[in-house]
């Protein structure tokens, strides 16, 4: 079950979690498979809206907006690693 998210009011977002039983190698490639989706997409289709180019304020705004995504691809990648390390350390400890 994933997440579901409420705008309550003037912009504030109220995440309902849902967990997971347990969580494998899989669901961390997923999240960073999805970063990088939304991160293309969002370079594609909004940073490369002609509006967003001819507008200062809107370009600088998607710009920070887009290096944001990228901290988020560039840590998904960090805890993906991390698990992965994880994984093969506990496979080499096993009798």
């Amino acid at each position: 079950m994933k997440p579901s998210i409420k705008l309550q009011g003037k912009g504030k977002r109220v995440v309902r979690r849902v967990g997971y039983s347990s969580l494998d190698s899989y669901h961390y490639h997923e999240v960073l498979d999805r970063a990088f989706v939304a991160l293309d997409h969002w370079n594609e289709y909004i940073t490369q809206h002609p509006v967003v180019i001819k507008h200062c304020k809107l370009r600088l705004a998607c710009e920070c907006a887009e290096d944001a995504m990228m901290r988020v691809y560039q840590i998904a990648a960090t805890v993906e690693d991390e698990n992965l390390a994880e994984v093969q350390n506990a496979q080499v400890k096993r009798p």
